[in-house]
């Protein structure tokens, strides 16, 4: 925050003089008489507010009115108060008096800048610094050439505390929560607004602040005013968004989902079939500290590792020795070590013998772990509530290591981190690199050189578009290519392919595609450098931009961007064979328009969000399917979510080790969506090991979450079937009933090691149908229910 220290004025530069005085009090006497000479004969107001556009952006700024005796006090007068009926660059103050006077706005800070001018006979006049005066603040801003959008919202739930909160264009309204909404009194008793001084288009959210889970969220179009309902749709007129409400479900079109092409994958029993073995230091061989089992959030840091437990290298001649039971040439370390005083990390190194022998020194960095304060958390230490304290490192052997091998992680003399703790190892043999295919172009061709740290932007896009526009493969041979310019590579209708995920990869900001039409991306990896969460920023590895149908993505590997994949209009996505890890955000997410995707046998870890969602924001989802996956260790939010649409199934998958604020599983209405839930959404055959966690706002979340926080989820069937649920560290399942909740069925279920194996919280109506329980191990009662209005069927 800027701070302003007050100088003393000298008298001579700021107070009038008697005589000074006198003549000045004659001569706007004078301009006063004129000034009603010219002007209509009607009556003077006994007040004027003025306003004042603070289109420079002064910091303090003060009035002095003169002419009129000195209405607002001696120099300096008085300070301005804020104008929110016109928005956050308005002032204004009132001058008891009639007009005509003359008045100077000035920042106190620098009272060199002024505005000095006379007032004319108006009960409200609009003033800018370039010492103009304006009938209008429309008029006042044009001239200034200042944008605003004023944002009305039909508060038909009648919400007791509304605020606003814009992204896209910055954060217009200050940080989150942002600013809160006026009354709109001309529009009616449930209409509010808020001024946002911004160009469209941008993001806004509107949500009670004594409820935050309560909002509506959405893009504000090109108009310099719009009318927002809580069904997350803008209008060009109150009319039109009055006009909207209607309290049964709006039917969606139907979508008619062809077929989608993609490489045989084999799906067996629950969880990915992944080619590496993961070696967990709790269980190697070690002299060091054991961490013990622990669920304490930015508290301990293994409550973030695998299993809860880790091991910590602290002395020098530490280490931890895993026996390979296969062989491999590919290693994969997950560790946590310190960060820098400032936040930004530290690089230092780790020794890695084989079979007792010296081998390499291993490079690690903090510089992508440790963030601090609240959602959506930054890099500075000194807020505290730390946490996302693990990283990854790969690296590959020159030879395959044979089943027996010892790879031995020390801390040595010269391994100058204060520690190094380790999670575990994920060791695979990998196969030659990718050979270029026929019919293809490659991106070295058009200028771009592998391993030389310079950008590739243009001989990237100018290979994309060639390879487009005559139907053959973008080529990328094997090698790291930098992309430094934060640009997402456009690709339409065209197929680009790596050497592998372990020999092509692409760094940087703009490691990045926006796809549209039909695509297939395989067999590359895309390293990003963001260190901390950016929506308005930072980009996604693949986000969909256009109308697409039939998008493949497959056997890439994702770390360190904001999401992984994000599909919006999207007919027939295939995510499959990718490994997305150490996001910002989301692994995946399925968003508006998303039909017909297939998201299996990908390994999701340590994302910023949800690892998988589904989110029908702007428009429906339907037909989506998640199974297969291998999901661990979500730093916020849920290893699988489902917020809306219909015949969405989520099946098979293992999920484990969730850290804050989520479950294994979610389903829910917490986010505002087009259509809410309609049709059937289903999960089965999951299982959900270590999930559950505490929420933010104070309370404990279950293994299997039914979140019925925002809209009505009684429109639709929800099968609840066949899912095993372990070691949670609250309830094994939760349902969270806060708006109306029916069509719920939990059945055949198996759930040991929980608190209660069913718990029900919230105060709204509700009802759910239980058959088949299986239960265990439990610590505290089986059933436990602190909503009266809710109802279980025993079956």
């Amino acid at each position: 925050m800027k701070q302003h220290n007050s100088t003393q004025h000298n008298l001579k530069q700021h107070y009038f003089t008697k005589k000074a005085t006198a003549f000045l009090l004659t001569l706007c006497m004078v301009l006063s008489c004129f000034g009603q000479l010219t002007t209509t004969s009607a009556k003077a107001a006994d007040s004027t507010t003025v306003y004042f556009l603070n289109s420079k952006g002064w910091s303090d700024i003060g009035a002095y009115v003169y002419g009129v005796g000195e209405a607002l006090g001696g120099w300096p007068g008085s300070s301005t108060q804020d104008a929110p009926e016109l928005g956050p660059q308005w002032r204004k103050v009132t001058v008891p008096a009639s007009p005509v006077f003359s008045i100077i706005f000035f920042n106190k800070a620098n009272n060199s800048q002024r505005a000095e001018l006379q007032i004319p006979s108006a009960s409200s006049v609009y003033v800018t610094g370039s010492n103009r005066v304006y009938s209008s603040a429309r008029d006042a801003e044009q001239a200034e050439e200042i944008t605003n959008t004023t944002v009305y919202f039909l508060n038909t739930k009648n919400w007791s505390n509304v605020n606003a909160y814009v992204y896209g264009v910055g954060e217009a309204l200050g940080g989150w929560p942002g600013t809160a909404t006026l009354a709109a009194s001309e529009l009616g008793d449930q209409w509010r607004k808020v001024i946002v001084p911004a160009a469209p288009s941008f993001s806004i959210i509107f949500f009670d602040k004594n409820n935050d889970s309560q909002r509506a969220e959405l893009i504000i179009p090109s108009k310099t005013s719009n009318y927002v309902s809580l069904a997350n749709q803008s209008f060009g007129s109150a009319a039109e968004a009055e006009a909207s409400i209607n309290t049964q479900p709006v039917t969606p079109p139907t979508i008619t989902v062809p077929a989608v092409t993609a490489d045989p994958v084999y799906l067996s029993g629950v969880g990915a079939s992944l080619p590496y073995i993961t070696y967990e230091a709790e269980t190697a061989a070690t002299n060091a500290q054991v961490l013990g089992i622990s669920a304490a959030y930015q508290t301990d840091i293994q409550s973030e590792a695998s299993g809860r437990q880790a091991v910590r290298l602290s002395n020098t001649g530490d280490y931890v020795e895993f026996t390979l039971t296969e062989a491999a040439n590919a290693l994969v370390l997950r560790y946590c070590m310190p960060d820098g005083n400032n936040g930004t990390g530290i690089t230092a190194d780790l020794t890695l013998y084989v079979n007792g022998q010296f081998t390499k020194d291993v490079s690690l960095t903090s510089k992508y772990a440790w963030i601090y304060g609240d959602y959506p958390y930054t890099n500075n230490p000194w807020e505290g509530k730390n946490h996302r304290f693990f990283d990854e490192a790969r690296l590959t052997f020159d030879n395959i290591l044979p089943a027996g091998t010892r790879i031995r992680l020390q801390k040595d003399w010269n391994d100058y981190a204060n520690y190094y703790i380790v999670d575990f190892i994920e060791c695979e043999t990998i196969g030659n690199a990718i050979s270029r295919p026929a019919n293809s172009l490659s991106v070295t061709d058009y200028g771009a050189v592998a391993n030389d740290g310079w950008d590739d932007y243009n001989a990237f896009a100018a290979c994309i578009r060639d390879a487009r526009d005559s139907g053959k493969i973008v080529w990328i041979p094997a090698g790291t290519f930098t992309l430094s310019q934060k640009i997402a590579l456009e690709a339409a209708n065209v197929t680009i392919q790596g050497a592998g995920m372990w020999y092509t990869t692409l760094e940087g900001a703009g490691a990045s595609f926006h796809y549209s039409g039909s695509c297939k991306f395989s067999d590359f990896s895309i390293m990003g450098v963001s260190t901390i969460r950016k929506d308005s920023e930072d980009l996604a590895a693949f986000e969909g931009v256009g109308n697409s149908n039939n998008v493949i993505i497959q056997n890439i590997w994702i770390e360190h961007t904001k999401v992984g994949v994000w599909s919006y209009n999207t007919t027939n996505l295939m995510v499959q064979g990718c490994r997305i890890r150490n996001t910002y955000a989301d692994g995946i997410n399925l968003c508006s328009g998303t039909h017909g995707a297939t998201i299996q046998n990908n390994n999701f870890r340590n994302t910023g969000d949800d690892c998988i969602a589904i989110w029908p924001w702007m428009d429906d989802c339907t037909n989506n399917t998640i199974r297969n996956n291998t999901i661990q260790l979500p730093t916020l939010a849920n290893g699988i979510a489902i917020y809306g649409g219909a015949e969405n199934t989520v099946t098979n998958n293992l999920i484990y080790d969730t850290i804050a604020n989520g479950a294994g599983i979610c389903v829910g209405s917490e986010f505002s969506t087009k259509y809410g839930f309609h049709g059937n959404t289903t999960v089965t055959g999951n299982i959900i090991d270590r999930c559950g966690s505490y929420h933010s706002r104070g309370y404990a979340l279950g293994g299997l979450w039914i979140w019925n926080s925002n809209e009505l989820m009684n429109h639709a069937t929800y099968d609840i079937s066949n899912n095993q649920i372990y070691n949670c560290t609250y309830s094994g399942v939760l349902i969270d009933c806060f708006t109306g909740l029916s069509g719920l069925t939990l059945k055949d279920l198996t759930i040991y090691n929980v608190t209660n194996a069913l718990a029900i919280r919230g105060n709204a109506y509700g009802s759910a149908t239980v058959q088949h329980i299986v239960s265990g191990d439990l610590r505290n009662d089986f059933f436990y229910n602190e909503n009266q209005n809710f109802t279980v069927n025993w079956n």
